[in-house]
């Protein structure tokens, strides 16, 4: 499409529902933001399954990744010794570090998707405390900020979510 047309916003494939800004997990609602450790903390709490999923994802491709080349120095080993003999051996160790070069790169690709999921989770709900704060203006407080004030320090907050998310 990109070759005969100019592409538009129609043309993106649909956001899973999963990871619709409208939608927020539950826990950011009680989530402590007047301080920063205690937000992290909490943060985990509520991505919790998502950070134990990614931890998983990868210390199996840690795992996979020491694996291979300890199977690529036997598989060398078997070939220079002319292992026409034991031919079975070279070919389990050769299956063995297919597998574990698959292994690692799909357990990273998992890691991957799970922490860009993960960071638009979060991102989801740090906005929606923002905006659910800066709603939740006393009267008083509204008619001493200017609405374009409240909006430019709401924008703010937002880019440094995502200025932060960047960085980690």
């Amino acid at each position: 499409k990109g070759k005969t047309k100019i592409l538009a916003e129609g043309d993106m494939p649909p956001l899973p529902e999963w990871l619709d800004p409208r939608r927020r997990l539950p826990g950011f609602d009680e989530l402590p933001v007047d301080r920063p450790w205690s937000m992290l903390r909490g943060t985990l709490w509520v991505m919790r399954r998502s950070t134990l999923r990614m931890a998983l994802m990868m210390v199996v491709c840690g795992l996979s990744g020491l694996v291979a080349p300890v199977l690529i120095h036997r598989l060398i080993a078997f070939v220079q010794v002319g292992g026409e003999s034991n031919w079975m051996e070279g070919l389990l160790t050769a299956l063995a570090l297919c597998a574990a070069s698959v292994s690692e790169a799909l357990s990273f690709q998992h890691y991957v998707f799970n922490a860009v999921s993960s960071n638009q989770l979060i991102i989801n709900g740090l906005n929606y405390r923002i905006y659910r704060h800066a709603l939740a203006l006393t009267r008083r407080s509204r008619l001493a900020t200017p609405i374009g004030e409240v909006v430019n320090y709401m924008g703010t907050d937002t880019d440094s979510v995502e200025i932060g998310r960047a960085h980690v």
